[in-house]
């Protein structure tokens, strides 16, 4: 399935400065709100998955914001910066290393 390239442009608007803030990864995830077919398609149904998670408590911790950021990097580096083959699979990292209270994805984040 090919990558959603509403959501790669949103991804890639969010994070061109070099930095994520809260208002944008609450914006991301009013986007696919308001984007079914986004929200629908890699990677934009892997992401709502995760927001709906990290939003569930009402507030994002910095640790979810760095997480989230890392994981936005790895899908813009896979889709934009790489040559993708006809019909290859988007590779995403699993999404459970989002979790918060994730003492390995808490290991990795500190280890990078």
């Amino acid at each position: 399935m090919q990558p959603n390239p509403d959501t790669l442009n949103f991804i890639h608007h969010i994070t061109e400065d070099g930095i994520l803030t809260d208002e944008e990864v609450w914006s991301l995830g009013t986007f696919l709100n308001e984007h079914p077919d986004a929200q629908a398609n890699c990677p934009g149904n892997i992401l709502f998955e995760i927001l709906k998670h990290v939003f569930d408590d009402g507030r994002l911790d910095p640790h979810e914001v760095e997480a989230i950021g890392h994981y936005l990097r790895g899908i813009e580096l896979q889709c934009c910066y790489s040559q993708p083959q006809p019909n290859a699979p988007l590779e995403l990292p699993p999404a459970c290393c989002l979790i918060k209270n994730d003492t390995e994805a808490e290991k990795r984040l500190a280890d990078d």
